[in-house]
Order: structure tokens, then sequence, then C-alpha cells
């Protein structure tokens, strides 16, 4: 039963229209996404997501117990919802199959379609979908539209620190707008940069570096 096919997931994406000149001329989209491959999303990117979201996802098989035993600790330690232990496959399943209610019912769904992505689809193929899939803020979706909308360039043209903002603003994206909240941002930068050396991505030199970057 679990190797039956995926429900059709439906990702709306934007259409671009270009002049004669190949000039980008109009956008039309119910959501603003812009797929992406995986092997066009820079290392560091990659990295930076795996960090905040779930550096142990190509370890697991989309649920990690432990992960959830330490939330429910942290959780009931400070009496209340302090952490969250979805994978970054049950983040995509959320997103792309179904509601936001929280109900047992649903979370049994969740369950169930985590374990079949996770038998149909490789951990890379996880991985680019959820980049493809998850919401920015001011209307963006993905992270291709994500980079266009807050500093207007390609994901291979953006800086460290821009980076690893557009990894940390999925959690918050109202509060951690650099727009309306430009400290809020550079503070989630410093976050991810560190979360990044504690999972060995970078070394303590780096993160004084990157911490600086300007955003453009």
């Amino acid at each position: 039963f679990f190797y039956l096919p995926l429900p059709y997931s439906l990702t709306p994406t934007a259409s671009e229209v270009y002049d004669r000149h190949h000039n980008l001329a109009a956008t039309f989209y119910l959501q603003n996404r812009l797929p992406v491959s995986l092997a066009e999303t820079p290392l560091f990117l990659r990295q930076a997501f795996l960090a905040v979201e779930d550096h142990r996802f190509y370890q697991h098989r989309g649920i990690n117990l432990g992960r959830i035993g330490k939330a429910l600790i942290t959780n009931v330690i400070h009496q209340r919802l302090e952490q969250g232990a979805s994978t970054i496959t049950q983040q995509l399943v959320k997103n792309a199959y179904l509601d936001q209610k929280r109900t047992i019912i649903r979370k049994l769904k969740e369950l169930f379609y985590t374990i079949k992505l996770e038998l149909h689809l490789s951990k890379d193929q996880i991985l680019e979908n959820y980049l493809n899939q998850i919401y920015f803020g001011h209307g963006a979706y993905g992270i291709k539209a994500a980079a266009q909308t807050y500093f207007r360039k390609n994901l291979e043209e953006l800086n460290e620190a821009e980076m690893a903002l557009l990894a940390g603003l999925p959690k918050g994206p109202a509060y951690y707008s650099p727009y309306n909240h430009p400290e809020s941002a550079r503070k989630r930068i410093k976050q991810v940069l560190q979360r990044m050396v504690d999972c060995g991505y970078l070394k303590a030199t780096e993160f004084k570096r990157y911490a600086d970057q300007p955003l453009h």
C-alpha cells in the first residue's frame, strides 16, 4: 500500500513572457514561484537550510525520532510549543499534500505520506521539491522567487549573508523580513550562521566574516 503512486500535488508556477530580444516583459502567477533544480542551488544555501531545518536529513528516513523526543522534552520543560519536530520531508508533505489543520487525522496522514515520499523519491528530489515549495514572505514561493523578491539577484549572485537570511525566513517570514524588521533579519542571519558552525559547515572565522556582510 505504501508503494502505490503518490497523490497529485498542484504546485502553481509563474509564467514568464519575454520580448523578441529575450528580455523579461511580464510575469503572471497565482503563486510567485520559479522552479530551480538542486544542481543550480549553491551548496552554501543548501547547507544553511539543512542546518536550521533538519541537519540529519540525509541520515533519517523521513521521521527523526530523536528530534521528536528532544522537542517533546523541551516543550514540557518550557510548558509551551518551544520546538517543532518536523523534518524537511514532513514539511514538504504538509505544504504539498495537506491543509494546515492540527488534528490527529491530519497528523496520521502526514506520517503516512512522509513514508510514501521517502519510498518514491530520492533525498535530493525531496530537498529540491522542498526548496521550490516553501513560502518566504512578500508573495515569494521557492528560493528562486525569494532571491529575486528580496535581492533582485539570481541564486549564484547571492552572498553568504543573503543566503543565510533566505534559509532563516521560512520560520517567520513576516517577523524576519529585512524590509519590515531589519534588526530581526540581521539577528536571524547570525542564528543561521551559528547553526552552520554547530553542524560543521562553517568555521568560526567564516562566521565572523559572513555575519558582517551587507544585505543588498
